[in-house]
């Protein structure tokens, strides 16, 4: 099927645009007929979702720096979890030695151990919080550098993971989107309160019996 977009301009995308959502809306156009244009646009607005709700919380407490180093130490997990499947298990078929779930684990355990460091250093050994991002952002994603550089050069384990690629998003993948924010927005209700206190006032937070590092 013909992109509807392919001959369109900037001006004339929007009109198109809004006209498909409104057919899709009232089930003139189906989820299958959706062209890649919106598929991406419609995966860009649930991640900006999810984002936003965190996002709002790390300028709050100061801990802007957070996100980004997330965005690049997940590398090491995927790496160390790629390396599992095709060195211990011998995996050569890259569909199971590039598992999804498995990948989307080991991003996850790489990213709550970024925090978990992070707020060691900074509770325990009392480093600067800022040095302590730092700390841990550069070594746990020099690490995952060399990893790639060393045992994965032939694999798109890289760039790709730190940098995303909005072209590479297909149907399937607004499912998963669409789960996650769905995740976000539950947990954000649900620990609104302590996240809130934790944030403002972190010593009453205490008090309260909510406690800082663990929220």
């Amino acid at each position: 099927m013909s992109n509807p977009y392919t001959y369109q301009d900037f001006f004339s995308f929007f009109p198109l645009f809004f006209r498909r959502i409104f057919d899709l809306l009232t089930g003139t156009l189906s989820w299958s007929e959706l062209a890649s244009d919106e598929i991406q646009i419609f995966a860009l607005i649930g991640i900006a979702i999810s984002g936003g709700m965190v996002g709002s919380f790390l300028i709050l407490r100061r801990m802007a720096m957070v996100a980004n180093a997330l965005s690049h130490t997940i590398l090491l997990g995927i790496v160390l979890v790629y390396l599992f499947f095709k060195v211990l298990f011998h995996y050569d078929d890259l569909y199971y030695a590039l598992s999804i779930p498995a990948l989307l684990l080991a991003a996850l355990l790489a990213g709550l151990l970024t925090v978990i460091l992070t707020e060691f250093f900074t509770h325990k050994l009392k480093v600067q919080e800022d040095a302590s991002v730092g700390l841990v952002f550069t070594t746990l994603f020099a690490i995952g550098i060399i990893l790639v550089t060393l045992f994965t050069r032939n694999i798109h384990i890289g760039t790709e993971l730190v940098m995303g690629n909005v072209d590479g998003i297909k149907r399937g993948d607004l499912h998963l989107v669409f789960i996650v924010v769905g995740l976000n927005l539950s947990l954000y209700f649900l620990f609104f309160k302590g996240l809130k206190i934790t944030t403002f006032d972190p010593q009453l937070a205490k008090t309260l019996g909510f406690p800082p590092p663990v929220i």
